[in-house]
C-alpha cells in the first residue's frame, strides 16, 4: 500500500449487524466485513465487542494493512438502543430498546420506563446507580476499547432525550432520585478526536477515535445529505425516514421526532427529523416466519401493481404497538399478503415525508434508499409512485460512508463538503421515478390508493 494514503476505518452496527469498512484518503472502499450477531439481546454488548475486534483484524488482514496505516476510526449506532454497564467490572450488563413512543413520552415518563428497565438488569439502589454506565453500543464499544478513558454519546440516541440540552446534564425535572446519582455520558456535537483507541487491541498502537455518530445522520451524509430538501430511509427491522431541519420547530407531529445533531460549521442545518416505522417490519418479519417460501414479487415497475383479489389491510395499534390483519382467510394468497405489507411501508413513509415537508416548509424532492432488508425494486417503484418523488438506491453501504467521512472530517483529513464529494465519486446510483406521461401507471397508483383508503375492493 502506498505509505502515503491515509485510511479511516468505520464501524457500524444495525440491529444484530456489525460492518466495518476501511475507505481510502479518495473515498475509495479498501475493505469490508460484515457479520450477523444472532445472540438474545441482553448478551448483545459483549458478543458484539468480540466481533468488532474480529472484523477490524479480518478487514486489516484483506486490505493489506496494518493498524499504524489507520488515521482514524468512527462508528455508528443505532439511536435506539441504550447498553448498561458496570463501571467497576467494566461488564455489561444488557442491552434497553425504547419503545416507538419513547420520544413523545413526557420527561417522567422516560426517566421511569429506563429506571424499571434498568431494574430488570439489576440497577436499582443508588450504589449500583452510581456504579453504572448508560449510553449508546457505540457508547460502550468506545469505552471499553478506550480502557474506560473516553465516555460520550452522539447527540441523537434517546438517552440524549433525559438531558437538559442547555445544561448538557441529566435535567432534574421530573426524574426519580435515583437516576440524579448515575453519571451519565458526554454529549459529542462534532467530530474531533474523541478518544484513543488502547495499544493493546491494535498491535501496540493507539488510534484516536474520531467520529461517533447515529444511523440516521450516518445515513444522510453518506448519501451526500448536507442540507434540506432531501430524505433517507431505511427499510431494515427497525425502520425510519430522516430528513435534515434548519431550525428548531416549535412543534413537530405525533409520528415525528426532532434531534439535534450539529457539527460545528461544517452545515447549516441544526438538526434531524425522523420518523421510524417498525409496525411494518413487524408485519413482514411475521410472514418470513409463517411462511419461508412464498413467492417473490417481480422486480419491475408493475411488480407491486397486480390488484389482489382480496385486499389485505394491516390494521396497527399504536398504542400496544401491535399489527394484525384484516381480510384474510384462505383464499388470499401470500403473495396478496406480502404486497399489502409492502405497501403499509410505502404508505407510512408518505406520510412522514409530507408532515417533513410541513414542518421544514420545503419540498423534499429526492428520497434516498438501499437495497437492505426487505427493500426491493419493486418496492422502490411503488414508493416512486406514492410519494411522486424519485427515489435513489444507493449502492450500499451508506452508514460506513457517512461514518467514515465523518471520522475523516474528525482527523482533518477533508472537510465535510469535500469529503462527501470523494466519496460520491464511486457510488453507484439507481434512479426509481414515475415518467410525466404514464398515464397507465399514474392510474393504477389512483386506484391502489382508494382501495387502501377504504379497505376493499368494491
Amino acid at each position: 500500500m502506498n505509505p502515503q494514503t491515509a485510511y479511516v476505518l468505520s464501524i457500524t452496527q444495525q440491529g444484530n449487524e456489525v460492518t466495518v469498512s476501511i475507505y481510502d484518503d479518495h473515498g475509495r472502499v479498501t475493505a469490508y466485513e460484515s457479520r450477523d450477531v444472532d445472540v438474545p439481546v441482553t448478551e448483545l454488548p459483549d458478543v458484539l465487542l468480540s466481533t468488532v475486534l474480529t472484523l477490524i483484524h479480518g478487514s486489516l488482514r484483506h486490505a493489506g494493512l496494518v493498524p499504524s496505516d489507520l488515521a482514524a476510526l468512527g462508528m455508528a449506532a443505532s439511536t435506539y438502543s441504550i447498553v448498561v454497564w458496570d463501571s467497576i467490572s467494566g461488564r455489561p450488563l444488557g442491552l434497553i430498546q425504547t419503545p416507538m413512543s419513547f420520544a413523545s413520552m413526557s420527561l417522567s415518563l422516560r426517566a421511569d420506563y429506563l429506571l424499571q428497565q434498568a431494574k430488570h438488569l439489576g440497577v436499582g439502589d443508588e450504589v449500583s446507580m452510581a456504579n453504572a454506565r448508560f449510553g449508546g453500543v457505540h457508547s460502550w464499544i468506545l469505552w471499553t476499547l478506550s480502557q474506560g478513558k473516553t465516555y460520550c454519546i452522539d447527540e441523537a440516541n434517546d438517552l440524549v432525550l433525559l438531558y437538559d440540552v442547555n445544561e448538557e446534564k441529566v435535567s432534574e425535572e421530573g426524574l426519580m432520585t435515583p437516576f440524579l446519582k448515575a453519571v451519565f455520558p458526554k454529549i459529542v456535537r462534532e467530530p474531533g478526536e474523541i478518544g484513543t483507541i488502547s495499544a493493546v487491541y491494535l498491535e501496540g498502537c493507539q488510534i484516536p477515535f474520531c467520529a461517533i455518530t447515529s444511523l440516521p445522520n450516518a445515513g444522510l451524509i453518506g448519501s451526500g445529505i448536507l442540507s434540506s430538501g432531501k430524505a433517507f430511509v431505511a427499510y431494515g427491522d427497525d425502520g425510519f425516514v430522516v430528513t435534515r431541519s434548519k431550525e428548531t420547530p416549535e412543534k413537530t407531529p405525533a409520528m415525528i421526532t426532532f434531534r439535534k445533531s450539529y457539527i460545528g460549521s461544517y452545515y447549516e442545518d441544526t438538526g434531524l427529523l425522523l420518523s421510524r416505522f417498525s409496525y411494518a417490519q413487524t408485519l413482514l418479519s411475521w410472514l418470513d416466519s409463517v411462511h419461508k417460501e412464498f413467492a417473490v414479487v417481480p422486480e419491475t415497475p408493475l411488480g407491486l401493481m397486480t390488484e389482489p383479489s382480496l385486499v389485505v389491510a394491516p390494521v396497527i395499534d399504536h398504542v400496544e404497538e401491535k399489527a394484525s390483519i384484516i381480510g384474510l382467510d384462505a383464499q388470499t394468497s401470500l403473495f396478496s399478503i406480502r404486497v399489502a405489507a409492502l405497501r403499509s411501508m410505502s404508505y407510512r413513509v408518505a406520510e412522514s415525508l409530507l408532515h417533513m415537508q410541513a414542518v421544514t416548509k420545503q419540498p423534499i424532492d429526492t428520497l434516498h434508499t438501499e437495497r437492505f432488508g426487505h427493500a426491493l425494486p419493486a418496492l422502490f417503484w411503488f414508493q416512486a409512485g406514492v410519494t411522486s418523488i424519485a427515489v435513489h438506491e444507493r449502492e450500499r453501504d451508506s452508514y460506513a460512508r457517512g461514518t467514515a467521512i465523518l471520522a475523516g472530517v474528525g482527523a482533518k483529513l477533508w472537510t465535510l463538503s469535500i469529503g462527501v464529494k470523494h466519496f460520491e465519486e464511486h457510488v453507484s446510483v439507481t434512479r426509481y421515478e414515475i415518467p410525466e406521461g404514464s398515464a397507465r401507471m399514474k392510474e393504477q397508483f389512483r386506484r391502489w390508493q382508494q382501495i387502501w383508503s377504504h379497505g376493499s375492493s368494491d
